[in-house]
């Protein structure tokens, strides 16, 4: 292992808020996405190799909660679809007052 004194220790992270307001959810409700890469270079390391190494792991923090925010979303909008389903048969059964509900495809 090298000796703190002869690494120069680099950290980037990503963050991003998302209102849930958009994809089915309540008005004021939030998801925090958070991600964080650290790496160490040698201290004599030409500052070029600094600057690309943080500019990956940048890359990569914000790639990753992009890919979590994509999944998230997703799986929340899918939720939000049977959600408005499932309600729109119980409007359906609820308005119907000649039918046996027994009678219905669903």
């Amino acid at each position: 292992m090298e000796n703190a004194n002869e690494t120069i220790g680099i950290t980037r992270s990503f963050t991003r808020k998302l209102s849930l307001s958009n994809y089915g959810g309540n008005q004021y409700e939030t998801c925090d996405f958070f991600c964080s890469y650290s790496d160490t270079l040698p201290k004599d390391a030409p500052e070029g190799d600094q600057h690309q190494l943080s500019d990956e792991l940048y890359r990569k923090a914000r790639v990753d909660v992009e890919k979590a925010i994509i999944d998230y979303t997703a799986n929340l909008e899918e939720q939000t679809q049977i959600l408005k389903i499932e309600q729109d048969k119980k409007k359906i059964t609820d308005n119907i007052t000649d039918t046996k509900t027994d009678d219905l495809p669903f």
